[in-house]
């Protein structure tokens, strides 16, 4: 959320770390991240821009360079 400091981040990860690790289908998130406002879709406004939000995953991604989209065989 807005305003919330990042000196909470690390307390915020531990929570999410434990939260994940309770269920199967997100016991194996490894990697957490705080970006600083989700990209909308403008034509929704409501909806998640997930393009734009992976590329930024991408930028910032832990240990290196972002990673190049994956083609197809066919493409």
């Amino acid at each position: 959320r807005a305003g919330v400091p990042p000196t909470e981040r690390p307390r915020i990860e531990r929570e999410l770390r434990e939260l994940a690790r309770r269920h199967e289908a997100t016991a194996g998130l490894t990697d957490f991240r705080f970006h600083p406002g989700f990209p909308v879709d403008v034509r929704h406004n409501a909806k998640i821009d997930h393009g734009r939000l992976a590329a930024w995953a991408a930028r910032t991604r832990t240990g290196g360079t972002p990673r190049r989209p994956r083609r197809s065989a066919t493409a």
